[in-house]
C-alpha cells in the first residue's frame, strides 16, 4: 500500500490526536477513526476496521502504563474481559453474515446513538469513594463491548465508561482505568479472531496503517492517560458528544449515500 506524503503526515497526526483523546477518555480510535480512515484517506470498510482494532491496543496500551505507574485499581477489568468473548463470538458470527457495509455502517451508527443518549441523559457522573463490582452488571456489559469491538472496530469505551460509571455505579474517573485495560484484551481477541472473516491482505493493511500511526498514538495516549484524570467532567462528557455527533453524521451518511 503506497501512500503520498501528505497523507502520510496526515495518518501519523490521527495518530497523535487519537491518542491523546483514547487516552483521556478512556476509549478506542473507533468512534473517530472508521469515520476518518473512510472518508478522509478513503480506505476500504474491512481495512478501517482492522486498522480500528489495532489501533485500540495501542491507544489504551500507553494510557494503562500511564495508569500502572500511578498506582490506579483496575479492579473489575478481569471479569469484565472474560465476558466480553460471547459478544466477541456473537459478532463474528454476524460479520460472517453480512457482507453489506451500510448494514455495519448502522451497527456503527446505534453505538453512536447509544453512547450519545447516555451522556445526555440526565444526571452528572458519579465520583464515589466505595464501590461494589456487580457480576451481572459487568457481565452484560462485557458482551455489548465484545460485539461492538469487532463488528465495527470500536473499543467499546464510548459505552462502556458511562454504564460503568451510571449503571454499574463506578466512580467516572475509575471506569475510564478500567475501559482502557479491558479494550487492550478485547482488541486483542478481535483482531486474531477476525482472522476467519476477513483477508490476510486487509489485515496487514490495517497493520501497515497503525505502524503510521504508532508514535502519535503511543505519545497522545501516554499523556491523554493522565489528562484524563486532570480533566473536570464536564470537559471530558462535551468532548465525548461533540466526536460522537462527527461519527453519527458520517455513519448516517455512508447508509444513505
Amino acid at each position: 500500500m503506497d501512500f503520498e506524503t501528505t497523507e502520510i503526515i496526515c495518518i501519523a497526526a490521527a495518530g497523535l490526536l487519537f491518542g491523546l483523546f483514547g487516552g483521556s477518555l478512556g476509549v478506542g480510535s473507533g468512534l473517530m477513526g472508521l469515520p476518518f480512515l473512510t472518508e478522509v484517506i478513503g480506505l476500504d470498510f474491512a481495512v478501517s476496521r482492522m486498522t480500528c482494532i489495532s489501533n485500540n491496543i495501542f491507544i489504551s496500551l500507553s494510557a494503562v502504563i500511564k495508569h500502572r505507574r500511578k498506582q490506579r485499581s483496575f479492579t473489575g477489568c478481569g471479569l469484565l474481559i472474560i465476558t466480553t468473548i460471547p459478544g466477541l463470538f456473537v459478532g463474528m458470527y454476524t460479520l460472517d453474515k453480512v457482507a453489506n457495509q451500510k448494514a455495519l455502517w448502522m451497527i456503527y451508527c446505534i453505538f453512536a446513538l447509544a453512547v450519545l443518549l447516555l451522556f445526555l441523559s440526565k444526571g452528572k457522573p458519579l465520583d464515589l469513594d466505595d464501590f461494589v463490582v456487580s457480576p451481572i452488571k459487568f457481565s452484560i456489559i462485557g458482551i455489548i463491548v465484545g460485539f461492538f469491538t469487532i463488528t465495527v472496530g470500536i473499543g467499546g469505551g464510548g459505552i462502556m465508561v458511562p454504564l460503568l460509571n451510571r449503571w454499574a455505579k463506578i466512580p467516572i474517573k475509575r471506569a475510564i482505568v478500567i475501559s482502557s485495560a479491558t479494550i487492550i484484551a478485547t482488541s486483542v481477541m478481535a483482531f486474531v479472531m477476525a482472522q476467519n472473516v476477513t483477508t490476510m491482505h486487509v489485515s496487514m493493511q490495517g497493520i501497515t496503517i497503525s505502524a503510521i500511526m504508532l508514535p502519535g498514538m503511543l505519545i497522545g495516549g501516554y499523556f491523554g492517560g493522565e489528562l484524563g484524570q486532570k480533566l473536570p467532567n464536564i470537559v471530558i462528557k462535551s468532548v465525548f458528544c461533540i466526536i460522537i455527533l462527527i461519527g453519527l453524521y458520517k455513519g448516517i451518511e455512508k447508509i444513505i449515500v
